[in-house]
């Protein structure tokens, strides 16, 4: 016959036991056969069980590739030892593996004399997620460093080839030794452009930032474009019924290369020709409070960036040859491309990202492999507010 699991009173052999319910962090309390006594309510937000559910039944947030390091924690805790803020994993109910910290000790209740396991963690995946974020940061600083010093170290040399390239085709004629130098000189100039990307992404560029209307500034890069779409058989699409009276706080020279590094890719994309369409939308369209932003005294009127309000997306969509799955997650590494050698820096969309981020907005890639790519961009709006308390600069 089936026993059933009785519940032990613990609060009255065990004083920590009535702290549980208080604790901020998850407690665990389970027997030697890993069943579980106590529950707290931080334990149930973190791994989603109710305490009612687990209560008498097995440990169930325990990874199953982690089972032999939870076993030799019982062990070593057993033997006397200490085990505290561990990095390690636990399961969800929801099956996703959470970051925490573990702290883990063994002792026997003073009256019953049973043996117990309690186990403390907390959650620490933002501190996980921001320790990556610095290591990435510490190398790219590391890369800015390595790469500004080999762009010094290259851009003369690559000056002189060129100079004496050119001298040599103006003084020999032969339209055999022509094509050859005209290759040579291709060569040249892309390590030029190649050298001057890697001095782009290793400076902090100061930028002037100005009321910028976006309408202008996209028909502006897609009109410097039009000899190159018309020569690759690229048409584009604008849809600029939203981009119309809208205006954000920008660099315009950075917004352009910006949106000059995508549009190209693009065109890159597609060898046959095809389609690309610019559509821009409203996004987080949340009521605009001046209080949550910064003004700017200008000629009577007060100025406003719009941060976490209302937001302008531009998304730039080719019919190109996409990008596969192996790719997407690497395409913002620096000196990462899927182009074919001596056809791109693999620079293109580090740079972006930079240039984004520094106009406090996001950019997001979307592609499937043979069916195209989309690159959306969303920047906060730039408002101002005139005497009157009226918001302008949505139309």
């Amino acid at each position: 016959m089936k026993r059933r699991f009785e519940e032990p009173r613990l609060a009255p052999t065990c004083g920590a036991c009535s702290l549980l319910v208080l604790s901020a962090e998850a407690v665990v309390l389970f027997n030697p056969g890993r069943r579980v006594i106590e529950w707290n309510p931080t334990a149930e937000k973190l791994y989603g069980y109710g305490r009612k559910e687990v209560l008498g039944r097995l440990l169930k947030t325990v990874p199953r590739g982690r089972e032999e390091e939870f076993k030799m924690l019982m062990d070593r805790v057993k033997n006397g030892e200490k085990v505290y803020d561990l990095e390690t994993k636990r399961l969800a109910r929801n099956g996703e593996e959470i970051d925490v910290s573990l702290n883990l000790s063994y002792f026997h209740d003073p009256q019953t004399h049973k043996p117990y396991f309690i186990e403390v963690t907390k959650d620490i995946r933002e501190k996980i997620k921001l320790r990556q974020w610095l290591i990435e940061m510490e190398k790219l600083t590391s890369m800015g460093k390595m790469a500004a010093g080999t762009a010094h170290h290259l851009n003369t040399p690559l000056t002189s080839m060129l100079l004496r390239v050119q001298m040599i085709k103006e003084r020999f004629q032969d339209p055999l030794l022509q094509s050859e130098l005209d290759r040579l000189e291709g060569g040249i100039k892309f390590c030029q452009e190649f050298v001057q990307k890697l001095l782009q992404f290793a400076r902090r560029t100061s930028m002037e930032k100005k009321s910028t209307e976006l309408r202008e500034l996209v028909d502006s890069v897609i009109t410097f474009f039009k000899p190159t779409l018309k020569v690759r058989k690229v048409n584009v699409i604008l849809d600029e019924k939203e981009l119309r009276g809208k205006r954000i706080l920008a660099d315009r020279s950075q917004i352009e290369a910006l949106l000059s590094a995508i549009l190209m890719n693009a065109i890159d994309a597609m060898p046959d020709g095809g389609e690309i369409r610019v559509a821009s939308r409203l996004v987080n369209s949340t009521p605009f409070d001046p209080a949550q932003n910064r003004p700017f005294d200008l000629a009577q009127t007060r100025f406003h960036q719009a941060q976490g309000n209302p937001q302008i997306e531009i998304s730039i969509t080719d019919n190109g040859i996409g990008i596969s799955e192996k790719h997407l997650p690497h395409i913002f590494e620096p000196f990462y491309t899927t182009k074919e050698s001596g056809k791109g820096t693999g620079l293109g969309l580090s740079i972006a990202q930079n240039i984004v981020r520094e106009h406090d907005g996001s950019i997001t890639v979307v592609s499937k492999e043979g069916k195209g790519t989309t690159v959306s961009i969303r920047f906060p709006l730039f408002q101002y507010e005139n005497l009157e308390g009226k918001i302008n600069g949505i139309a």
